[in-house]
């Protein structure tokens, strides 16, 4: 993976604010990974925002994975 400066993760986490699918796409765009590897640095990101910001999702872990996880 490539390393990334502070302005592309700032990027990519506002793209996980906005939902699942765009943050995988963001990190797949600025990382250069495969697909499953883009799930696993935004599953784990995600966690840490929830933990750090949780009150910006607005929704709940299971409204913000509806749909993908099923």
């Amino acid at each position: 993976m490539k390393s990334l400066t502070a302005e592309q993760w700032a990027d990519i986490d506002s793209h996980i604010f906005r939902g699942y699918l765009v943050g995988v796409i963001r990190i797949r765009e600025f990382c250069g990974v495969s697909l499953n590897e883009a799930k696993g640095i935004h599953w784990d990101r995600y966690k840490q925002l929830r933990i750090e910001h949780d009150a910006e999702f607005g929704r709940t872990d299971a409204e913000y994975c509806e749909g993908i996880l099923e």
